[in-house]
């Protein structure tokens, strides 16, 4: 099958996935998008166990790192530092994706940029492993259910619930929260709850699906249609704006087609046709470098490319300036007092 026919099944069936999902999140609204919702079920005391364990460095090896050096919780939740595109482990060595919004992870059908984590607590080993206690030597990948991944879980876990059982404040929190007292399974829900809180709620694009038309500007009105019409929607649609499905990146690239730095390549140097899930959209404005390897600075640059590799078009400078203005009525953040650091002023 030729690229051009391949790419426009592919269209096709993500167009069809779109329509799907649409008429099942988002019918009420008549619209491919719909409002975050509240989610039940969350426990004020065990958020509150969450953010402290969310901010405490004494989850990794050497206490030099927790969740976030690498998620910024001023107003984005993504990579922390200003200038670097992927964040660093405890050995000093780049991780292998830029750091995606945390505010975000709720909307996930599965979470990681390979889509290969299937819940919150599954993520949360992989970091809290991987990069905060027993990272890879330099050079070195460890498959998911090798040996010695195995025993890097084990080894990690073993330690990080000592640490956590010989601090009073923990031992006591978690035997009045859970029945387990500190175990990894509690610990987890802990972290989960915290980051479920943290979903983005309130944004002036949810007033607007909500009826209240004054709410977004005639620019962003313009982007929004633009967003739809384009086929953006194929793939950045639902609650999440986004994150609900997995998708090729670089699907109307040809095989010889113009270099792309964040397209992965295979051994001849032709697009390796590799596969991702889908990011929300969600404060993208906010949550530079854009792309799994952090490789563009600038959200005009990420809308020209995403127009070229996944819908074949050109995208004019007008047409840019509407969709990041769409883009910016997504805006909204989570309650300031969980983006506070607990631990601020008492010397932690």
């Amino acid at each position: 099958m030729g690229k051009t026919k391949a790419a426009a099944t592919s269209s096709l069936l993500f167009t069809l996935a779109a329509a799907l999902l649409i008429g099942r999140t988002a019918c009420a609204y008549e619209q491919p998008l719909a409002p975050v919702p509240e989610v039940p079920g969350l426990e004020q005391t065990k958020i509150d166990l969450g953010h402290k364990l969310f901010f405490d460095k004494r989850l990794s090896k050497d206490g030099s790192m927790s969740c976030v050096s690498c998620h910024e919780m001023t107003e984005k939740g993504a990579g922390a530092r200003p200038g670097v595109k992927k964040d660093k482990n405890i050995s000093g060595i780049e991780i292998g994706t830029n750091s995606p919004s945390i505010f975000n992870a709720w909307f996930g059908f599965r979470q990681g940029w390979r889509a290969d984590s299937d819940t919150l607590e599954t993520l949360i080993n992989r970091p809290l492993v991987n990069h905060m206690n027993y990272p890879p030597l330099p050079g070195q990948k460890r498959a998911p259910n090798s040996k010695e991944q195995r025993d890097a879980e084990t080894a990690t876990w073993k330690e990080v619930l000592e640490r956590l059982r010989n601090v009073p404040v923990y031992a006591h929190a978690f035997s009045f929260l859970y029945d387990s007292g500190v175990t990894r399974a509690s610990v987890e829900n802990a972290l989960t709850q915290y980051m479920t809180a943290l979903l983005p709620r309130g944004s002036r694009f949810d007033s607007y699906l909500l009826g209240h038309d004054e709410a977004i500007s005639q620019d962003e009105k313009d982007g929004y249609a633009r967003f739809k019409s384009f086929g953006c929607v194929s793939c950045h649609q639902g609650r999440g704006v986004g994150a609900n499905m997995v998708a090729e990146f670089g699907v109307m690239l040809a095989d010889d087609g113009a270099a792309e730095p964040m397209v992965e390549r295979d051994a001849s140097g032709k697009p390796s046709h590799a596969r991702f899930k889908v990011p929300s959209l969600r404060n993208v404005t906010r949550t530079f470098p854009y792309f799994h390897d952090g490789s563009i600075a600038e959200l005009s640059d990420a809308i020209r490319i995403m127009g070229r590799v996944q819908l074949g078009r050109a995208i004019s400078d007008n047409d840019i300036k509407l969709l990041k203005a769409f883009l910016g009525s997504l805006e909204a953040a989570p309650d300031q007092k969980l983006l506070a650091d607990p631990f601020a002023g008492d010397g932690k």
